[in-house]
């Protein structure tokens, strides 16, 4: 597998997907309630994850945050997860993490096994948020990956 550009892929469809739910969020004046605080935890675990792998500061993964800094974090830990993926070679994709989970528990896993850890918890809970858009009679933006695919063919 090619790591690099898999992972570039994965990553720009999941910025692109973020970046729809924040317009929608935005579109719809909506600043508190369930679908912030699941942006927040989408942005916050993204952020998170690379931490565990650089071994840097934690963050809170339920600190809630405002619609505007979401779309900064969002921005900057796009480019700061595509700046690590290429710095990578091929083979450092298998390289062992060790950290502690929120619950405490300590997980060994692989960069590459993270990081699909990662984008699939996004995908999870941007479908939470389309359940809480439709809940407030709000149809929720296309996110999926095929969508993604279908606007970025050459």
């Amino acid at each position: 597998m090619e790591y690099k550009l898999h992972f570039t892929f994965l990553l720009n469809y999941d910025y692109w997907a973020n970046e729809r739910i924040i317009e929608s969020v935005k579109e719809n004046n909506i600043s508190t309630g369930k679908p912030i605080a699941l942006l927040s935890h989408i942005i916050n675990a993204e952020i998170l994850t690379i931490a565990r792998i650089k071994k840097t500061k934690y963050i809170d993964p339920f600190e809630v945050r405002s619609i505007e800094n979401n779309m900064e974090l969002s921005k900057s830990i796009n480019s700061e997860w595509l700046e690590f993926i290429n710095s990578l070679r091929e083979n450092e994709f298998n390289n062992l993490i060790e950290y502690d989970n929120i619950k405490g528990e300590h997980i060994t896993a692989k960069i590459w096994e993270m990081f699909l850890h990662m984008i699939n918890h996004s995908t999870y809970h941007r479908g939470q948020i389309a359940t809480s858009l439709r809940i407030m009679n709000i149809t929720p933006p296309a996110s999926d990956l095929m969508n993604f695919s279908m606007l970025n063919k050459e």
